[in-house]
């Protein structure tokens, strides 16, 4: 049973706060305000311009925001930094319902970086954009937390994302390999506990990237 998003603050609130932009506006009503449209960081170089098919009007979709930790070339989730949100995207907004800017994949604040990107897949038919950015000294960017994922399917500027389910991120395994590709899978699950989605993961590259 869907469940309808209730006002409360989510972890992918904090993300989305956290990590800067991925380009075109997103709903002001969604939890997770980093929809992506052709999303890339605030600052370059960029990764290349994600290329997934944008979403259809009336579609569901599924976003993610986690925090964790890479090390090794093996990210470890930190449950209670992580959730997804269902949205479902209008192209002509209910009355009242009005979009915002979008967060951008880089931090806020200075720092070095590395961009992971690539892309997702979710069982209920969403595929959008992926990155993790992780510091290179490996020092914290929140909570000693020292890598940060954001994955949005791809929403075209207009219109409005309406919310419809939502819950907390039970697993991400996700691996990478020498030549910065990598791949893996994720676990949504209820904030009861219930199964909810399930999703893979694919990454196609790295860049480096500075503020400050």
């Amino acid at each position: 049973m869907k469940r309808r998003f209730s006002g409360r603050v989510t972890a992918a609130a904090l993300a989305a706060a956290f990590l800067a932009g991925c380009g075109s506006p997103a709903s002001s009503v969604s939890p997770t305000a980093g929809v992506a449209g052709d999303a890339r960081p605030a600052s370059g170089p960029f990764p290349p311009a994600c290329t997934v098919p944008k979403v259809k009007s009336g579609a569901m979709v599924t976003s993610v925001s986690a925090y964790g930790n890479l090390e090794r070339r093996n990210f470890s989730l930190a449950r209670p930094f992580s959730s997804w949100t269902q949205l479902q995207w209008l192209e002509t907004p209910p009355p009242g319902k009005h979009r915002a800017a979008a967060p951008a994949v880089l931090p806020h604040g200075s720092g070095h970086y590395y961009i992971y990107f690539g892309t997702y897949t979710v069982s209920d038919g969403t595929t959008g954009c992926f990155y993790l950015v992780n510091s290179v000294d490996g020092k914290p960017i929140v909570e000693n937390r020292n890598a940060a994922i954001t994955a949005q399917p791809r929403i075209p500027p207009e219109g409005a994302t309406l919310p419809q389910d939502f819950g907390t991120v039970k697993n991400i395994y996700l691996k990478l390999k020498i030549g910065d590709t990598g791949s893996g899978t994720m676990t949504l699950v209820h904030y009861d506990g219930s199964n909810a989605l399930t999703g893979t993961i694919k990454i196609t590259g790295r860049v480096e990237s500075k503020k400050g």
